[in-house]
């Protein structure tokens, strides 16, 4: 529905631009639209646009806060979680000669990846 409208907006634009008459053009299309934009049954859709909207925002609004409510939940307990982990680890010492081995830290490989020569 957006992209209608941004259509017909352009294709006005367009027609006041591009028309010789220029002025005329312009008010005989503002008198147009005026006479649509009052016709019952468009007062009527844009009530009705307007009480759908005051109903389902609210709704929408109160799953949406939970949805982010229950991501931070998540988050958090997922942190909280590698928190504990890594904090439970056996920290070698300087004095361990394995603490200078980084041979094990590499980047992250993929299947089709050759090792280094």
């Amino acid at each position: 529905m957006k992209k209608k409208l941004l259509f017909a907006l352009g294709a006005a634009v367009g027609y006041v631009i591009g028309t010789r008459t220029g002025r005329q053009g312009y008010n005989k299309l503002k008198d147009q639209v005026g006479a649509v934009w009052q016709k019952p049954a468009v007062q009527d859709g844009i009530v009705y646009a307007e009480v759908f909207a005051e109903e389902k925002i609210p709704v929408v609004g109160g799953a949406v806060s939970a949805a982010v409510q229950s991501a931070a939940d998540s988050v958090s307990h997922a942190v909280e979680k590698n928190d504990e982990s890594s904090s439970s680890q056996d920290v070698p010492s300087a004095d361990d000669p394995s603490a200078d081995d980084q041979s094990d830290v590499s980047a992250p490989r993929h299947s089709n990846d050759t090792p280094p020569a």
